[in-house]
């Protein structure tokens, strides 16, 4: 009985460390691969090669479509190690991302492409930054 209670107890607290580490969709967001815009966990502008267009300098990416009626433009300047502040413009996506300042912090990296996540807005990119 006594060991019962100690496997329920154990399991019980994992649960609530699962659902805690999720909060917001931090750690679903940073199981996405494609490169874009992401509000919590549902994609709110992606990349599409056959569609848009993308600009990569040295602080600053864009995707656009062809007749730039929907944009998203982030600029950025690094702070420590793992954060970064971002300046974000929107085209044609104001109802699901709002323009303006964000401080967010690099949650992955792979190669040139960075998950980018500001928590206070659950707002996740995902996007090539040149080093």
């Amino acid at each position: 009985m006594i060991l019962l209670c100690s496997c329920f107890i154990v399991l019980c607290s994992c649960k609530d460390e699962v659902e805690c580490c999720d909060e917001g969709g931090k750690v679903s967001f940073e199981s996405q691969s494609s490169m874009g815009a992401y509000v919590q966990t549902d994609p709110a502008f992606l990349y599409d090669k056959f569609r848009h267009q993308k600009s990569i300098g040295n602080d600053f990416y864009r995707i656009q479509t062809d007749t730039q009626d929907t944009c998203l433009m982030c600029h950025w300047k690094k702070g420590t190690e793992d954060q970064i502040q971002l300046n974000i413009r929107t085209i044609g996506l104001e109802e699901v991302i709002k323009s303006g300042d964000y401080d967010a912090k690099i949650v992955k990296k792979v190669g040139r492409k960075h998950w980018l996540w500001a928590e206070d807005a659950k707002l996740g990119l995902i996007i090539e930054i040149r080093e």
